[in-house]
């Protein structure tokens, strides 16, 4: 969920550019950039390939979690095998979406889950899991808020694989080069770039 940190720090953005509009467009469907008149898009994971200009923001961390609900019901997975007992929920618009990928011993492993429920939004799987319908991987910035919150709790964080998962800026050709362009990706590097949530995340982690 983008939009949990990047919104609130829109206003600052439009302080200092107040001359520039911004329109969003939030679709589970591939936008045709050109054809739409898009300057830039947000996305993430492997990117096919294709004549747009892509710009990473941030290396993301994938997260495995579940609410204190889900858990008190049907246990916590210790370590990875245990995650073929639990109902796992799957984004498919993802590469081979019930093959979850970890590190143990510095060695990637991957673990075959299954479960009732697979979509095609993030935002759709969070609000499941928070509802305690079954167990979550998803990049940190989709589960960042609900972390902090405690609605969600990670799990398995000794063999997550670190920072595999990036955010990029998707750009027509030649559009890096308008000058409202060029200072939105700089906002988006300072906003989104240094990872503010995480010392969010750290501190919800103390208490």
């Amino acid at each position: 969920m983008i939009g949990d940190h990047f919104g609130p720090a829109l206003s600052e953005f439009l302080r200092r550019y107040p001359r520039v509009t911004v329109e969003f467009l939030v679709a589970n469907r591939v936008v045709d950039l050109v054809a739409e008149n898009v300057d830039i898009a947000m996305r993430t994971g492997r990117l096919p390939d294709s004549s747009l200009v892509a710009c990473k923001i941030i290396d993301l961390n994938q997260i495995v979690c579940a609410s204190p609900e889900y858990l008190a019901r049907h246990g916590r997975p210790m370590i990875l095998s245990d995650l073929a007992k639990h109902r796992c929920l799957t984004l498919n618009s993802m590469p081979e979406p019930a093959t979850w990928l970890f590190k143990k011993n510095s060695r990637p492993v991957s673990v075959e889950v299954g479960g009732a429920v697979s979509a095609d939004s993030s935002d759709v799987l969070v609000r499941l899991a928070i509802e305690g319908v079954g167990i979550v991987r998803l990049g940190e910035l989709a589960v960042a808020k609900a972390l902090i919150g405690g609605t969600l709790v990670p799990l398995l964080q000794d063999v997550q694989v670190q920072e595999g998962y990036p955010l990029w800026a998707l750009l027509p050709p030649g559009r890096q080069r308008s000058p409202k362009v060029k200072v939105f990706l700089e906002f988006l590097a300072e906003t989104l770039g240094r990872a503010p949530w995480r010392a969010r995340l750290a501190t919800a982690k103390e208490r």
